[in-house]
C-alpha cells in the first residue's frame, strides 16, 4: 500500500512539473515546489529532480483519512497522552527573502471555541533568525506571522469553519517588504513592513504541521486535517496561487468529441467535488499554445473558476453561484471591447482583458464525467416549468391578491406594494429552476435565512408555522446560503402611454437573478463590490412589454444567494441574523420609460450655495432633452427650486451635476434641525415623467479653521456616543417607532454626535429611519466612507459616488471617515505628542497614502463635510486619538491629558475612543478567568471601607447587564461615576473638540436598566402587505431572538451623572483658572483662596450667566460675592473666585458654594470642601541630637525651615551621639553603603532611631516598590503619633507638585495602547510617588497606606529591638511649608523621631505545639523558643505563649491550662486545643469571603479591610458559641478572649488571589502589635539579603506593568 501510494505521489509531482502533458493544458507553472508532502499513506516529500529526498516523520497514532486528493493525514491530539504530529527536519533550500507555503486544512474545531492551536510552523534553529508559523488563539484570531528578523504580523478571524476543507497559502517577499495570507485561492489579507526582510540565507529549517513537537505530552497540534503540503523558494503570484486551489484533484482532460463553440451547457455526474478539479478547457487550434481557456470545479466551495492564458500572461475568475453540477450550467464566452466576458446561467461573473477573438478557440478537452448538453434540448427540459408557471395552491391566491396591499403616490409614480407572503425554498446552490419539493412562505421583505422570519406552511388555505420552525428539509434553515421566491401578481390598469415598472427597493444579495414570466429581467453579481450592501441594490425594471395582457397572472421568479456575512464561535451570528434577502417590493407606474435613480443636494454655508446630483437610469436608451428640476419646500410651500437642461446621449445611466446660489437658507444644526421637503422631477419638456421620492433636507456645513471644527460658522464640540450598535439589537428590530426612542434617549444623555459602526458586510437595515430620525430630531453623525486598499481608482471613485448618492443627503451626517485603525499608532495618545502635526510613524506610510486617497477622493464629491482618520493621530485635518487608559493612570493625570494639546494646538482634538473607564479594565489583565477587581481598584480612591460594600463573592460585572438582581455594584457604581465627574468635566474645560466615549452601547446599561434575553419583535403585525420589516417569528431560543433592550422608561444607575458631564451647557467649580483641574483644598490663615467656576457652553446660541458663591465655616458665611458673564456660542470660559482663609487657631473644615443661573433659572450648584489651618509656624525642639545624610541636597532646607536642629554626616564615624539619623530625600541609590554599615553597626537594634524620607524604587533593595504616583492615601493606624491631627480628608491632592519623580514621561513610540499607554503628565496633587509594597514578614507598621488593593504602605514604621526606622514615602520635602498637612506631618514626625523614647524590646515567646505550626511561625519569623513540658510551671519563662494543635500529652494539659491564665497573652494558632480557653468556644466551618478586623482592639489594629478580603468563598473555622464579651472579627475568623487571641487561618489555608500574601500580613501585623520579635535575619538596606516578606509578592498592580 504504501508503495502504491509513493507512485501515485510521483505521479502528482510530475503532473504539477507539467500541468500541460497530465491535464492536456500544454504548459507548466512557473515556479516548481522546493517540497511537495501529498501525505497520501506517508509523510514522504517529494523534491525537484536531483534534490536530496526529504521525508517528514508521523509521530504518535497514524490516521490517515479522505483527502482533497487521495488522502490526508489526520494531526490532532487524542489525549492528553497522546497526540499525532508531523514534523519534517532540515529542509534545506528555503529563501528567507521569498517563499510561499501551500496546503489544504480540515479543521476538527470552531474557530472562536477555546483553546489555542499551531496550524503549521517553521524555524531555522532557537527560531531564529528566521521562522514563520501559523496559529488559532482562544479569541477566534488566526495569527500568521513571518520573521525574517522582524515580524510580519496578520491577525484574522473568519478563515475557517469546523470539517470544512479551506485552502491555505502564504507568501512572503522581500521586494515588497510583505506577507499576503491567501484563502481559498484569493487574497484575504496583507501586511507590509519596511525593513522586515534583512534575513538573506538561511541553513536548514525544521518544518511541522503544529508546533514542532513530538512530545506525546506538550505537542500542540493544528487539530485537523491536512493533505496536499507545498513549500516554495518564491513568492507565487495570485494567479498561480489560484490555480493551485483549482487543481488540487489532478485528473486528466480528454479531447472533446465535438467542439461546443463559446455558449454551451455542461454537467457532472455528481452535484459537488469534494474537491478542485478542471472540468472543461477550450484550447487554440492544433500546434497553438495559446489562447486557452480552463473552466475547474473549486471544490467544498461549490463555485467555478476561470483561468484565460494567453501569450501576455494569465488572468483568473471566480464565479460568484455555487453550482449543483448535475444540473446543466448554461456557459458563454463573447469578446467585447477588448475583453473576455464570462457568463453563466445568464448572468455575466466578470471580464478578462483579452486581444484575441472568439475564433481563436478551436477545440475542447473535458474531465471525465462531465458531458456537453445541447443547447435545443436544455431549452426543452421540464424543470423550467417550475420557474415560469404557477399553479396556485389553495390560499394562494389570496396571499397575492392586490386589492388590500398598501398603494402610494409620490409625485408622478403611482404604486402598489408586492410585500406579504411569498413562496420560498431555501437552497445551497444555485439551479436552472427551483427544485421540486417544499414549498415554504416567509414574509417580504424579510430574510429566508434569519430566525426571525418563520417559513411559513400553507395548511388548509391559511397560513400556519412549520412543525419544525428551526429547519428545512432536515437542516438548520440559518444554514441555507440561498433560496429562490416566487409569487403571481395582475397586471394593473394604466393610462395610456404609462409604463409598468418593477420596484426592487434592495435585492440584497451576492448574486442574484429576476425572471417574469419566462423571461429573466435581471442579473446581477456585486460579491466583488467593497461592502456593497451600503448602497442598497435598487433595480426598478420596465415591464411593461412582458405582461400578460390575457388576465393570466403573472409568474414572478427570483433567486439571490446571499453569503454568511458573521459568525460566532463557528455558528451564524447576529450579524447573519440582523440580514435581509429582499427589501420592499413594488408595482409602479409612471409615464415615461426613464426615471431618477438618485438624487442628493449638498449645501455650502461658506459659499451659500448647493451643488444638486442625480443620476437618470434610462434602460431604453433615449435620446434626447431632458430637464432636472430640483424643489425644496417648508410650510407647504417652495422656498427654494433650481433646474437643469439634460441632452440624453443614450447611456443607461446619466449623470447630473450643478451648483447653484441659495442665499438666505434657513440652517440646520442639531438643536434647531429645520428641515426642508425635497422633491426632485424629472420632465421630458415640461411633462413630469419621474419624481424621485421627497426626502427632508437640511442646509449646514462643517469644516475645520484655526484648530475648531466649525459648523455653519459656529465652534461645534461634538459629545460623542460611538458605535449605536444596530447590529446589536438594542432596539426593538427593524421598527420605526423604536429607532426614534434610541435616538431619543441619546440625545435625552446629553450626547450630541454618534461615530458611527465602521462599514461592513451586514444589511443596513433601520439605516434610513435612524438617519432619518437623526435629520428630524437632530443629532450629529461621523460617517464612515468606503475605505480604499489600493484597488484601481476608477471603480473606487464610483463606489464612493454611488455611497455619496445614497448618504449625502442626510444633513446629519456632518463628518466622513476614511477607516478604521488602519493609522493608529501608540503615540496617538501619549499628551506629549497631540500636536506632533509632523510625525509619520514608518510602518504607516502605505496606510497614509490609502486614507489620503480616500480623503481626496470624497473632498472632490463632497466638499460640505469634514473627513478625518479613526484613531490616525496626526495624519488628517482633525488630530484623532484613542485614549484607552486602565487605573494605573491617576485620574489627575487622566484629567490633565489635554493640557499641553490645549496650550498651543493647532488642530482640533477629537478622541475618536475612549471610555471612563473601558468596562474589561476592571478584569484581571493578566487571567480574566480570575474576574473582576472592582473593589481592589475602587480603594485606590475610597479607601478601606470598598470591601465592607461588597454584596457577593467575586463582585458580579457584566459589560452589557446590570440585572435587577444584581443591580450595578456600588463600587463600580462609585468608580465609573468618578470617572465621569473628573475626567469628562476636565477635558470639556480644556476644549476637546469631540469626545467619544466608546462602549456606545453599552452605555445604556449606565443609564437605564436592561434585560437580557427580551423578545426582540416590538409587534408581530398582520399588515404583511404594507411597507416595512414584519418579522414574525420572535419566539426561539437564538441570541437575535433573545437578546438584550433597555428600557427607556426605567432610567437608573448612572443616568443623572452621564446627563450632568454631558450637558449642554456644563458649569462646575474648579481650581484657578490658570490651573483649573487643580485640586488644592488646605490653607494656611491668611492665605489667598483662588478657585474657578468653569463653563463650557456648546449651544448654537450665547448664554448668559450669573454666579452666586459663599465661602462658608459651619454655619457663618465668611465670604460672599455674585458676577455675571456671558459665554459665547461654542465657548468657554474660565472666570476666578477669589477669597482669603479665615484665622483660625485650630484646623477647621470650611466650604465654598456656588450658584449658578440663566435667565433667572438656576443650571447648577456646585461645591468643594476646604480645610483652615492656623498660620504656618515651626514648632519649638529641645533636647534633640539628630545627625542628616543627605547627599542630594534636599531634605537640609526642610530642617533648616522647621528650626530642627542637625549636623550633616557622610559615615558610620560621623554618628557619634546622635540619637535620630535622618535619610534625606533621594539620598539612597540601592548600594546605601553608609546605611548597611549603620544597620550592620548594631546601632539601630542598640535604640538609633532612623527617619527615612522619600526615596525611588530599587533604592531600598530590601523592598518590592511601586510608582503608583498617589494623590490619594489613608490612615492605617489613626492611633499613630505620626498621623495625630490628619484623617483622610488630609492625604488627598496636596498643593503644589512633587519632585520626586519626573513630572512628564514620553511613552515608548511602539507601547501598547491597552491597557494603556505609559505616559506620564505632571506631578500635581501627588501625595505618594513611589510606595512600598507592605511587608508580610518583620516587626512593621503600616501607618498609612495606598494604590491598588490597598497593598503599598506611604508611611511605614519598622521596630527593631530598641530601634526604630521609619519610611517617609509621602511626598512632603516639596510640600514643606506649601501644604499644610505634609507641613503638620513632617512636624509630628520629628517630634516623635526626634524624643528620646525608644521601644522597650520584643517579649519573650514561645511556642507549644506540632511541627506544622512551628514551620507557620518560621516563615513568619517569629522569634520565640520551643517550649519542652518541663516549662510548663509558673508563667513557663515567657510572655507570650502561643499554641499550636496538640501542644502537649493528656497528662500535661492541666498545667498548660495553668500556664494560659497566667502570661501576659496566649496566642491560639488554628487547630490550637480551644477547651484550653477560660470560656466555651467552638470552631464551626462557615462559607467566608471577607471579613473586618475587631473593632477598638489594640491586638488587631492596622489591619486593613483588604487583606481579609478573600474575593471568593472559602469555608474557613468561624468561632461560635463564645460568651458576649469575645471581641471577635466579623464574621469571627479571630478575636479575644480575656489575654486569649484567637488567630485567623492560616495564610497558606486559603488559596486565591493574593490571600496567603494578605494573611501573612494579618498575622504579621497582630505578632506586631504584641511586640513579639520578627524576622530579626531581616537586612532593610542590604540587597540580597533576607526581604521583608513571608511569601514573594505578586507584583500585579492592578495595570499589568510587569507584563510588558
Amino acid at each position: 500500500m504504501i508503495e502504491k501510494n509513493r507512485r501515485r505521489a510521483r505521479s502528482i509531482w510530475r503532473t504539477v512539473l507539467a500541468l500541460g502533458v497530465g491535464l492536456g493544458l500544454g504548459h507548466a507553472i512557473a515556479a516548481e515546489p522546493l517540497y511537495v508532502f501529498p501525505l497520501d499513506g506517508t509523510g514522504e516529500a517529494l523534491v525537484r529532480p536531483g534534490a536530496q529526498p526529504e521525508k517528514g516523520i508521523v509521530y504518535g497514532r497514524e490516521t490517515w483519512t479522505k483527502g482533497v486528493s487521495g488522502q490526508g493525514l489526520d494531526v490532532r491530539r487524542h489525549a492528553y497522552d497522546q497526540a499525532t504530529c508531523f514534523v519534517a527536519d532540515a529542509l534545506k533550500g528555503l529563501n528567507p527573502q521569498a517563499g510561499t507555503v501551500a496546503f489544504w486544512f480540515k479543521p476538527h474545531w470552531v474557530e472562536n471555541e477555546p483553546g489555542g492551536h499551531t496550524i503549521v510552523s517553521g524555524w531555522e534553529k532557537d527560531w531564529k533568525p528566521f521562522r514563520f508559523y501559523m496559529t488559532k488563539n482562544q479569541w477566534g484570531m488566526t495569527d500568521l506571522s513571518v520573521v525574517a528578523p522582524k515580524q510580519v504580523q496578520i491577525l484574522k478571524k473568519d478563515i475557517f469553519k469546523k470539517d470544512v476543507w479551506t485552502h491555505i497559502a502564504f507568501t512572503w517577499d522581500a521586494k515588497n517588504d510583505e506577507v499576503v495570507l491567501y484563502v481559498d485561492g484569493k487574497p484575504f489579507a496583507q501586511r507590509k513592513v519596511p525593513g522586515a526582510f534583512s534575513c538573506t540565507s538561511v541553513d536548514a529549517v525544521k518544518f511541522a504541521l503544529g508546533d514542532g513537537s513530538s512530545d506525546r505530552f506538550k505537542a500542540k497540534t493544528g487539530d485537523g486535517v491536512y493533505d496536499d503540503v507545498r513549500i516554495y523558494d518564491a513568492a507565487l503570484p495570485a494567479t498561480e496561487i489560484f490555480r493551485l486551489v483549482m487543481d488540487g484533484n489532478a485528473q486528466a482532460l480528454e479531447p472533446a468529441a465535438k467542439f461546443p463553440g463559446l455558449d454551451f451547457a455542461f454537467a457532472c455526474a455528481t452535484n459537488r467535488l469534494a474537491g478542485a478539479a478542471p472540468l472543461v478547457a477550450l484550447a487554440a487550434g492544433e500546434g497553438k499554445k495559446t489562447p486557452r481557456l480552463t473552466l475547474s470545479a473549486m471544490g467544498a466551495s461549490g463555485r467555478l473558476g476561470l483561468v484565460l492564458e494567453t501569450a501576455a500572461g494569465t488572468e483568473t475568475l471566480e464565479s460568484a453561484d455555487t453550482f449543483n453540477l448535475r444540473v446543466p450550467v448554461p456557459t458563454a464566452f463573447t469578446v467585447e471591447d477588448g475583453a473576455l466576458v464570462w457568463t453563466l446561467a445568464g448572468a455575466e461573473q466578470g471580464r478578462i482583458p483579452f486581444a484575441g477573438a472568439a475564433g481563436d478557440f478551436a477545440q475542447a478537452l473535458v474531465a471525465p464525467g462531465v458531458r456537453f448538453v445541447p443547447k435545443g434540448k436544455l431549452a426543452k427540459s421540464s424543470f423550467f416549468e417550475r420557474r415560469d408557471r404557477i399553479v396556485c395552491a389553495p390560499g394562494e391566491a389570496a396571499l397575492w391578491d392586490l386589492s388590500d396591499a398598501q398603494r402610494r403616490t409620490d409625485g408622478v409614480r403611482r404604486g402598489v406594494t408586492l410585500n406579504g407572503y411569498w413562496r420560498v425554498q431555501p437552497v445551497d446552490d444555485f439551479t436552472l429552476a427551483p427544485p421540486t419539493g417544499d414549498w415554504r412562505y416567509v414574509r417580504v421583505p424579510g430574510s429566508f435565512r434569519s430566525p426571525l422570519w418563520r417559513l411559513n406552511e400553507l395548511k388548509d388555505g391559511k397560513i400556519a408555522p412549520p412543525a419544525d420552525v428551526d429547519n428545512y428539509k432536515g437542516k438548520d434553515r440559518t444554514h441555507y446560503r440561498a433560496a429562490w421566491y416566487q409569487r403571481t401578481f395582475a397586471t394593473p390598469e394604466n393610462a395610456a402611454g404609462d409604463h409598468i415598472w418593477l420596484n426592487f427597493e434592495n435585492l440584497n444579495a451576492d448574486t442574484g437573478r429576476v425572471y417574469l414570466n419566462g423571461k429573466q429581467i435581471c442579473a446581477f453579481r456585486q460579491d466583488g463590490r467593497k461592502y456593497f450592501t451600503t448602497i442598497p441594490n435598487a433595480r426598478r425594471l420596465d415591464v411593461t412589454s412582458l405582461l400578460t395582457a390575457d388576465g393570466t397572472p403573472n409568474v414572478l421568479t427570483v433567486y439571490v444567494d446571499r453569503h454568511y456575512t458573521a459568525l460566532w464561535k463557528g455558528q451564524l451570528s447576529i450579524g447573519d441574523h440582523n440580514e435581509i434577502a429582499l427589501g420592499d417590493v413594488w408595482l409602479e407606474t409612471a409615464p415615461g420609460g426613464m426615471f431618477l435613480s438618485t438624487a442628493v443636494a449638498l449645501s455650502s454655508y461658506r459659499q451659500k450655495t448647493v451643488t444638486l446630483r442625480a443620476r437618470i437610469a434610462n434602460p431604453a436608451r433615449t435620446r434626447g432633452a431632458a430637464r432636472v428640476r430640483f424643489a425644496f419646500a417648508r410650510d407647504g410651500q417652495v422656498a427654494y427650486s433650481a433646474e437643469r437642461n439634460v441632452v440624453l446621449d443614450g447611456s443607461p445611466e446619466q449623470k447630473v451635476v450643478w451648483t447653484e446660489e441659495w442665499k438666505n437658507p434657513v440652517l440646520w444644526n442639531v438643536e434647531t434641525p429645520e428641515v426642508y421637503e425635497m422633491r426632485v422631477t424629472l420632465l421630458d419638456r415640461d411633462r413630469a415623467i419621474d419624481s424621485f421620492p421627497a426626502r427632508p433636507f437640511g442646509f449646514r456645513e462643517a469644516w475645520v479653521e484655526n484648530g475648531e471644527i466649525l459648523l455653519n460658522g459656529v465652534p461645534t464640540r461634538l459629545r460623542m456616543w460611538t458605535s449605536p450598535g444596530l447590529t446589536r439589537l438594542r432596539y426593538y428590530y427593524g421598527t420605526p417607532e423604536t429607532i426614534g426612542q434610541y435616538v431619543a434617549h441619546i440625545k435625552e444623555i446629553n450626547y450630541n454626535a454618534v461615530r458611527f459602526d465602521p462599514l461592513a458586510k451586514f444589511s443596513q437595515v433601520s439605516w434610513p429611519e435612524y438617519l432619518a430620525a437623526c435629520d428630524t430630531m437632530g443629532l450629529y453623525n461621523l460617517f464612515p466612507m468606503p475605505p480604499y486598499e489600493d484597488e484601481p481608482l476608477a471603480p473606487y471613485t464610483e463606489d464612493v459616488a454611488r455611497f455619496l448618492d445614497v448618504y449625502g443627503g442626510h444633513p446629519s451626517i456632518i463628518m466622513w471617515y476614511t477607516d478604521f485603525n488602519t493609522c493608529s499608532y501608540s503615540w496617538n495618545q501619549d499628551p506629549a505628542k497631540l500636536n506632533d502635526t509632523d510625525y509619520v510613524p514608518a510602518w504607516h506610510k502605505n496606510e497614509r497614502a490609502r486614507v489620503r486617497q480616500a480623503e481626496k477622493t470624497m473632498r472632490a464629491l463632497d466638499p460640505t463635510r469634514e473627513i478625518f482618520q479613526h484613531a490616525g493621530g496626526s495624519s488628517g485635518p482633525i488630530f484623532t486619538s484613542m485614549n484607552y487608559q486602565s487605573y494605573g493612570t491617576p485620574l489627575q493625570e487622566q484629567e490633565d491629558w489635554p493640557a499641553q494639546w490645549a496650550a498651543r494646538h493647532s488642530r482640533p482634538l477629537m478622541v475618536v475612543e475612549t471610555a471612563f473607564p473601558y468596562p474589561a479594565q476592571f478584569m484581571h489583565f493578566d487571567n480574566p478567568k480570575l474576574g473582576s477587581l472592582i473593589p481592589e481598584h475602587a480603594a485606590r480612591y475610597f479607601g478601606d471601607a470598598v470591601y465592607g460594600r461588597e454584596t457577593d463573592p467575586v463582585p458580579y460585572y457584566s459589560e452589557w447587564t446590570q440585572p435587577v438582581a444584581r443591580p450595578m455594584n456600588p463600587n463600580q457604581r462609585a468608580l465609573v461615576a468618578a470617572h465621569h465627574l473628573r475626567v469628562v468635566k476636565a477635558w470639556r474645560g480644556y476644549g476637546l473638540n469631540a469626545l467619544g466615549d466608546f462602549p456606545g452601547a453599552r452605555d445604556l446599561t449606565l443609564t437605564a436598566r436592561t434585560f437580557d434575553g427580551q423578545n426582540v419583535v416590538w409587534n408581530r403585525s398582520g399588515a404583511v402587505k404594507t411597507a416595512g420589516l414584519k418579522p414574525d417569528n420572535p419566539e426561539g431560543s437564538s441570541e437575535t431572538q433573545r437578546h438584550l433592550l433597555t428600557d427607556y422608561s426605567l432610567p437608573d444607575y448612572l443616568y443623572d451623572t452621564i446627563r450632568e458631564v454631558y450637558a449642554p451647557l456644563l458649569v462646575f467649580l474648579a481650581g484657578d483658572p490658570k490651573d483649573f483641574t487643580n485640586k488644592d483644598h488646605a490653607y494656611f490663615a491668611g492665605e489667598k483662596i483662588v478657585k474657578s467656576v468653569v463653563a463650557v457652553n456648546d449651544h448654537v446660541t450665547p448664554r448668559k450667566l450669573t454666579c452666586r458663591w459663599k465661602l462658608r465655616c459651619g454655619n457663618d458665611v465668611l465670604a460672599q460675592d455674585d458676577f455675571t458673564f456671558k459665554v459665547a456660542a461654542g465657548g468657554l470660559e474660565r472666570k476666578a473666585i477669589v477669597c482669603t482663609a479665615p484665622e483660625t487657631a485650630t484646623r477647621r473644615t470650611g466650604r465654598l458654594e456656588i450658584e449658578v443661573l440663566s435667565d433667572g433659572r438656576c443650571v447648577k450648584t456646585d461645591a468643594m470642601d476646604l480645610q483652615f489651618w492656623p498660620a504656618a509656624r515651626a514648632p519649638e525642639w529641645s533636647d534633640v541630637a539628630c545627625a542628616l545624610y543627605d547627599p542630594a541636597g534636599r531634605t537640609a532646607p526642610v530642617l533648616k525651615a522647621a528650626g530642627f536642629p542637625f549636623r550633616p554626616v557622610e559615615g558610620l564615624g560621623d554618628l557619634g551621639e546622635a540619637r535620630l539619623l535622618i535619610v534625606g530625600s533621594l539620598a539612597l541609590d540601592g548600594t546605601n553603603a553608609f546605611l548597611q554599615a549603620v544597620e550592620a553597626s548594631g546601632a539601630i537594634d542598640r535604640g538609633l532611631k532612623v527617619l527615612v524620607f522619600e526615596q525611588k524604587a530599587g533604592a531600598l533593595p530590601g523592598f518590592e516598590m511601586v510608582a503608583p504616583s498617589a494623590r490619594d492615601a489613608f490612615v492605617r493606624l489613626p492611633g499613630s503619633p505620626y498621623v495625630k491631627g490628619l484623617s483622610d480628608a488630609d492625604l488627598h491632592d496636596w498643593r503644589g507638585a512633587s519632585d520626586v519623580m519626573p513630572a512628564f514621561v514620553l511613552s515608548d513610540e511602539r507601547t501598547p495602547h491597552y491597557p494603556r499607554s505609559k505616559w506620564k503628565c505632571g506631578n500635581g496633587g501627588m501625595v505618594s510617588g513611589y510606595a512600598i509594597k507592605k511587608p508580610s514578614r518583620g516587626n512593621f507598621r503600616t501607618i498609612v497606606d495606598c494604590g491598588f488593593n490597598l497593598a503599598y504602605a506611604s508611611l511605614l514604621e519598622y521596630r527593631r529591638n530598641h530601634g526604630l526606622v521609619v519610611f517617609c514615602q509621602l511626598d512632603v520635602t516639596a510640600r514643606y511649608g506649601k501644604d499644610p498637612a505634609a507641613t503638620h506631618l513632617v512636624h509630628n514626625l520629628l517630634r516623635n523621631m526626634g524624643n528620646r523614647f525608644v521601644p522597650v524590646g520584643p517579649q519573650r515567646a514561645g511556642y507549644v505545639g506540632d511541627d506544622k505550626g512551628a514551620a507557620l511561625l518560621d516563615r513568619l519569623g517569629v522569634s520565640c523558643r520551643r517550649l519542652q513540658p518541663w516549662d510548663l510551671y509558673g508563667n513557663a519563662g515567657v510572655q507570650v505563649l502561643i499554641v499550636g494543635a496538640g501542644p502537649v500529652a493528656k497528662d500535661k494539659e492541666d498545667a498548660l491550662r495553668q500556664v494560659v491564665s497566667c502570661v501576659e497573652t496566649a496566642l491560639f494558632l488554628p487547630g490550637a486545643p480551644l477547651d484550653l480557653l477560660p470560656e466555651k468556644v467552638q470552631a464551626t466551618p462557615r462559607r467566608v469571603y471577607r471579613a473586618s478586623a475587631p473593632e477598638n482592639e489594640p491586638a488587631f489594629a492596622g489591619i486593613a479591610a483588604a487583606d481579609l478580603y478573600f474575593r471568593t468563598a472559602h469555608t474557613l473555622p468561624v468561632y461560635t458559641g463564645a460568651p458576649d464579651w469575645f471581641a471577635a472579627a466579623k464574621p469571627a475568623l479571630m478575636g479575644r478572649l480575656g489575654n486569649c487571641i484567637l488567630m485567623p487561618p492560616a495564610p497558606e489555608s486559603v488559596d486565591g488571589l493574593w490571600n496567603v500574601e494578605k494573611l501573612s500580613r494579618v498575622w504579621s501585623t497582630i505578632l506586631n502589635e504584641l511586640n513579639v520579635g520578627l524576622a530579626e535575619d531581616s537586612r532593610l538596606f542590604t540587597p540580597g539579603k533576607v526581604a521583608p516578606y513571608a511569601v514573594k509578592p505578586d507584583p500585579y498592580d492592578g495595570d499589568a506593568f510587569h507584563n510588558w
